[in-house]
């Protein structure tokens, strides 16, 4: 299968739809979470996969960023990318979880 890239317009569209669910779980709707959870959830994975190495550390930085963003969701800058913060949570997790394993 031939993946074309992204366009533009479809960004744009996803960063939209990102908007209203953002607002909608800020409104007390958990449904709209998950809606952000389920678009995003495979590329932080992918990031988490890649940096610990192993696939149940890579889960617990998913969820614990998942988690992280949820409670946070009130300091979220909506001009922002939800996927680019979120994305960004993960990394700052998974780099806190490797420097404390070397501590150990």
């Amino acid at each position: 299968m031939i993946r074309m890239p992204p366009s533009v317009d479809n960004d744009q569209t996803v960063a939209e739809s990102d908007a209203v669910a953002v607002e909608r779980t800020l409104a007390g709707d958990r449904d709209a979470f998950r809606v952000l959870v389920e678009r995003h959830s495979h590329n932080v994975f992918r990031l988490a996969y890649r940096m610990t190495g192993n696939r149940p550390d890579a889960e617990e930085v998913v969820q614990e960023a998942f988690l992280r963003a949820y409670q946070k969701l009130g300091q979220f800058a909506a001009r922002a990318n939800f996927g680019t913060w979120v994305y960004r949570i993960a990394a700052n997790y998974a780099i806190d979880r490797m420097r404390q394993r070397k501590k150990e």
